[in-house]
């Protein structure tokens, strides 16, 4: 294998990000074609980069590629890319595959990369997302100081799988794990409610199972939103692209008269009321989309490259996104299936907007 490893990416819907990180990689890969149905998009963007659209997949092989970024709906959401990704893996090709992916379709894709000499990794995305992977490392940290004592997870089914490989990281494991329902959702209450434990840690997550099924990723209230309550204080991720929070906890002591609020010695009262990690100034979507997300992949894609120069085909996070999938799996059949719902409107509305009543 050449330096420079040969890539084609396939699918160019959520795939424009696996270009953008690629094309900022270009002393590491070099994209080589794109595969997708036809659609005028990939054929935008084949032309744009001056490289082949690829239809057939018994058109791809080891001489014109040594990697491909499989992102293409896996089977168990409905589409192909597992499937392909099995395909690409018998011709000896690596693959780095966005996910999500059912247990034992990883476990298949496992064995053949090890069959055929080739490297198989699932990629969840968002915990390389400043923001997300700046809480996973502060809450490590915490567990050294501090003991958690209960967690409060918030995402949408869309993003359930990748909200457990954070969950994962920031706790350092995910066993033993339990859920039980408490609420179901339907078209008129957007999340349901589960309660439960990870890692021997209290949880509650409230998940909206709802899916729009023409745009479903167009309805979705949030992306990810956790609070990790401590002995010490509270570790606040507000959104996938927004800030960390450290709250920490209010302290009074009491003397031999009544409570203190300002003892000179109490090193409480010397604590900000709260801290921010701001990992970026808030920036357009615009801007979100053309450099930070294509920031994750490209993550994903220098940890990709290294294990591969290393022939490190297996890694700490397999084990972990056996659990993942595990997890994802028992969740599933807790909450049940999917509420279908109409599309709704939706309004571009600053914080000054609303503070000032203006209306869109």
């Amino acid at each position: 294998m050449n330096d420079r490893i040969r890539v084609i990416v396939f699918g160019i819907g959520f795939g424009q990000f696996y270009l953008g990180g690629i094309l900022k990689l270009n002393k590491k890969f070099k994209l080589v074609g794109i595969f997708s149905k036809g659609s005028e998009l990939s054929k935008k963007y084949a032309k744009l980069n001056n490289v082949p659209l690829y239809t057939d997949i018994n058109k791809i092989n080891k001489n014109i590629a040594d990697m491909a970024c499989v992102v293409i709906k896996s089977t168990v959401v409905g589409g192909e890319g597992t499937n392909i990704a099995k395909k690409l893996l018998k011709k000896g090709i690596h693959v780095l595959q966005e996910q999500p992916i059912h247990l034992e379709d990883y476990l298949d894709c496992i064995k053949l990369a090890k069959k055929y000499n080739c490297k198989y990794q699932l990629n969840t995305f968002y915990p390389n997302l400043k923001p997300i992977s700046g809480f996973i490392n502060i809450a490590k940290n915490i567990a050294k100081k501090c003991k958690i004592v209960y967690i409060n997870a918030e995402c949408s089914i869309h993003v359930l799988f990748p909200m457990i490989d954070i969950l994962g990281k920031a706790l350092n494991g995910l066993y033993p794990w339990k859920f039980k329902l408490l609420r179901k959702a339907n078209k008129n209450i957007p999340f349901c409610i589960v309660d439960g434990s990870i890692n021997n840690i209290p949880i509650c997550m409230n998940i909206q199972n709802q899916i729009e099924p023409y745009n479903s990723e167009n309805y979705m209230y949030l992306l990810h939103r956790i609070s990790i309550t401590t002995n010490c204080g509270n570790l606040i991720l507000t959104g996938s692209n927004g800030m960390v929070i450290w709250e920490p906890c209010i302290s009074r002591h009491k003397n031999k008269y009544d409570l203190s609020y300002n003892e000179k010695m109490d090193k409480f009262l010397d604590l900000p009321i709260y801290e921010i990690y701001d990992f970026f100034p808030p920036v357009l979507y615009r801007k979100l989309y053309d450099e930070i997300w294509e920031e994750s992949i490209k993550i994903s894609l220098e940890t990709f490259y290294t294990e591969l120069k290393n022939k490190k085909y297996i890694n700490e996070a397999t084990q972990l996104i056996i659990d993942v999938c595990r997890v994802w799996k028992t969740l599933g059949l807790e909450v049940g299936k999917s509420i279908l719902i109409d599309g709704y409107i939706k309004k571009p509305l600053k914080l000054s907007d609303i503070i000032n009543g203006k209306m869109q």
